[in-house]
């Protein structure tokens, strides 16, 4: 069996996306990943993306050479890069995680203490700056989970 492997990052968008946008930015991408054998999450908050990919090695190696290359964002920056034994996002090619009011303040500072966080976790490859975060995008993963097969449609 191949490895699994789940990276985490941040980046920059290079312009402000409206909400249309990236709908359709997502829509492309879980089609995309789907094909790839690719779940994962994304949240976009105060021009930052936040992005949670697994896969097998090759292709998540793949896919963060093209993400490198996209316009649309820059400075992206591995947070976490870690050898798997099970997906955490195993249903979603690529879920959109949209913030709450109430989490947002959170997450916002999250993402602004990141350059000192960052600094630190040169030597740490297991380090994740953003716990509460990503935290966060699993509540919301599972939650989906549960009303989904309480819909029966899992």
């Amino acid at each position: 069996m191949s490895r699994l492997r789940q990276v985490i990052y941040i980046s920059q968008a290079t312009r402000d996306l409206s909400d249309r946008e990236i709908r359709h930015l997502v829509d492309v991408a879980a089609a995309n990943n789907q094909v790839k054998k690719i779940t994962g999450a994304l949240l976009y908050l105060e021009s930052s993306f936040i992005q949670v990919l697994e896969g097998e090695a090759e292709a998540i190696a793949n896919l963060l050479d093209k993400l490198r290359r996209d316009t649309r964002h820059e400075n992206l920056r591995l947070l976490s890069d870690l050898e798997i034994e099970e997906r955490q996002f195993e249903d979603w090619s690529m879920g959109l995680i949209e913030s709450s009011k109430v989490v947002r303040p959170k997450v916002v500072s999250e993402i602004a203490a990141l350059p000192a966080a960052a600094d630190r976790a040169d030597n740490d490859e297991h380090y994740v700056p953003l716990p509460e975060t990503v935290m966060m995008m699993r509540r919301l993963y599972d939650t989906d989970k549960v009303l989904q097969r309480a819909r029966g449609l899992r």
